[in-house]
Order: structure tokens, then sequence, then C-alpha cells
């Protein structure tokens, strides 16, 4: 009876070691089929990412090819229409001026720097005879030596910032044509204490903002007959000192 209970024992103990280890293979395979489907899904997400990332960047090179390529063409507009707008560039005793071949004029662009300029009323190239009806942007602009400056008679606009930073520029006198004298035109022009103004064809609004601001404080501006009261209320708005004189 003995033999036979401890035979009943060893089988119940067989049996449930074999449950044991059928239940370890089924959690292993469990396991196994688990970490198989998190890996395949993994892989299908990172494959999905790495198609969308692709993407991405394909839709991003083809948008900054597609803005470069309309830049390009934008660009190559505007220097035509540059080229276009621009005039011959000629060189006339030492100075630049942009000439219309139609309109026989000139703008001074480049002013060269010495003591004393005078900007004159026509220039001649070729034979032909243009008349020099502007001065440029900066066209002057920072150049040390300038002390005295006449502008021509044919001169009917100063651009902004013809004469701007000139620090030693002491005299000028501005033609009887001007109608125009734009923003910053003598600005902190420091020694410009003289200023002739033959023409009287100026108005409020065509002096520009601190045209004549930064210059001497004891500046004298010398007006035509009949403007000194109007000229002295418009240089004053342009930036004039308050102290300057008018005759």
């Amino acid at each position: 009876k003995a033999t036979t209970t401890k035979a009943a024992t060893t089988t119940e103990a067989a049996t449930t070691t074999e449950a044991v280890t059928t239940t370890e293979a089924a959690t292993t395979t469990e396991a196994a089929t688990t970490a198989e489907a998190a890996t395949t899904t993994e892989a299908a997400t990172t494959e999905i990412v790495t198609t969308s990332a692709a993407t991405t960047t394909a839709q991003t090179a083809t948008t900054e090819a597609k803005v470069t390529t309309e830049e390009y063409i934008d660009d190559i507009v505007d220097d035509s229409d540059s080229e276009e707008d621009k005039g011959e560039m000629v060189t006339v005793d030492e100075m630049s001026y942009e000439i219309d071949a139609d309109e026989h004029s000139a703008t001074l662009v480049e002013g060269k720097n010495q003591t004393d300029i005078i900007i004159p009323a026509t220039i001649t190239y070729q034979d032909q005879v243009y008349k020099v009806d502007a001065i440029g942007e900066i066209a002057f602009s920072g150049l040390g030596l300038i002390k005295n400056v006449t502008i021509g008679n044919n001169v009917e606009e100063i651009e902004e910032g013809a004469f701007r930073g000139c620090n030693n520029l002491y005299k000028v006198t501005i033609g009887k044509n001007v109608k125009d004298i734009d923003n910053y035109a003598f600005y902190k022009c420091r020694k410009l204490k003289t200023i002739r103004v033959k023409s009287k064809k100026l108005t409020k609004s065509s002096i520009g903002k601190k045209a004549f601001a930064k210059t001497n404080s004891r500046v004298v501006v010398t007006c035509p007959s009949g403007k000194k009261k109007k000229y002295r209320k418009w240089f004053k708005k342009a930036g004039i000192s308050t102290k300057a004189k008018y005759k």
C-alpha cells in the first residue's frame, strides 16, 4: 500500500511538472508571439515615420526649389527693369553721370573729392550736349575735402543725402532752377556756414526732412528777393539751426 501511494505521488508530481512545463512553454510562446508582434509593429511604425519624413523632405525640397526658381525669375525681371530704366554711365571731368539720350539730360551720380566743386549746367559726351538736371543720391556723401560747392543753373533736384556728411563743406550756392532739395541733402555738414539760394522755385513741401539738420549753428542764408520770410520758415522745418540768420 505504501508502494502504491508512492507511485501515485510520483505520478502526481510528474503531472504537476508537466503542467508547469506546459504553462511555461505556453507563456514563452505567448511572450515570443507578443515580442514578434511588437517588433513587427515597431518596424511598421518606423517605416511609416521614415516614409513620412521622406515625403516631407521631398515636399520641402520641391517647395524650396519652386521658391528659389520664382525668386530667380523675379530677380531677372527686376534686373531687366533696372537695365531698361538705367541710362548710359559716362565720366566727364572726373565725375560720373547717368545720361538720358532721349531727354538729352544727365544726373550726376558720383562726384569727386576736391576743395571746390562746380556742378556744370551741361556736359558734352560724344559731341552730344546733355543738360545736368539732378545731383543723385549720396553723390558727394562723406567726401572730406570739399569746402565750396556751386550748383549749376540747370539742376532742378538735389536728391537724398547728396552732400550728407561732407564735414568740411563751408559754402553752397544753390542754382536758380532748383525745385527740390530732398531728405538729408546737407545733413551733418557741420561746418556749412554760408548758403546762397538763387532759386525762387522751392516750396514748403519740396524741402525734405532734415535737409539742413546739424549744419553750423551760425549759418547765414542769403535768399532771393521776396522769399526770405517763407524760406526762413521752411528751412527751419528742414532742421536748420534756430540761430540761423537770413538775408
